[in-house]
């Protein structure tokens, strides 16, 4: 579980937010919204992989609203939403890990938590899938083989986990939806699960022209 913010002084966290948000961090936010409005006629559910503390999937359901209604879409988050932060066999993605624990933390933020903020944003028409991917996505995809999705994110940071996302869920991208890679050519993980993943296949990776990251695929 993380500290939930008091909302009776959400206006001064909006002054310190933009008092200290860098460009990398608002080209992320603009990213964002340009994959959404790519996709507002692309059928299929939002799904992102690696929730975290919330952050994406709470702009995620606000550009949702902006740019359709809670029923044009479901959101679908899928992460551990607990203090066990995953962990993985290969060398350069445990030492990105203990390095992300260090600066940002090992917590995740729990169900019960992000359902009292959705509460509060009015949001409805979600789904979260908590515990290790490599165990619910399989389990998911068998209860719910006819899932399409018009954007998927993946921001999963290890090999195993980012492979296990596109294996299972870059068949039920429809045509014309967007794949954002978070951490693509930034972090090992996620860069060597998509190459593995792309390897012998004929698909095209973008970026935006004002951000580094995240890089996207057209499906």
């Amino acid at each position: 579980m993380i500290e939930l913010p008091n909302y009776d002084k959400k206006y001064d966290y909006e002054t310190f937010f933009h008092l200290t948000l860098d460009v990398g961090r608002m080209a992320k936010l603009i990213a964002h919204y340009e994959a959404f409005k790519m996709i507002r006629e692309v059928p299929g559910e939002i799904v992102e992989c690696g929730v975290f503390k919330g952050t994406s999937l709470s702009r995620f359901a606000i550009y949702r609203e902006l740019l359709g209604t809670y029923y044009s879409a479901k959101l679908i988050g899928f992460d551990v939403f607990s203090d066990e932060y995953p962990d993985t066999k290969y060398k350069e993605d445990k030492a990105q890990r203990d390095f992300w624990i260090k600066t940002a933390g090992s917590s995740s933020i729990s169900t019960s938590q992000l359902k009292d903020i959705f509460e509060k944003m009015s949001i409805r028409n979600y789904e979260l899938i908590a515990g290790d991917v490599l165990e619910t996505i399989p389990e998911y995809i068998s209860n719910n083989p006819h899932l399409k999705i018009s954007l998927l994110n993946i921001d999963i940071d290890f090999v195993e986990s980012t492979m296990c996302v596109l294996e299972h869920f870059y068949p039920r991208v429809s045509k014309g939806g967007i794949i954002l890679l978070d951490n693509y050519g930034a972090f090992h993980g996620d860069t060597k699960g998509v190459d593995d993943f792309l390897k012998d296949r004929n698909i095209e990776i973008k970026k935006f022209p004002f951000a580094t990251r995240p890089c996207y695929i057209i499906k």
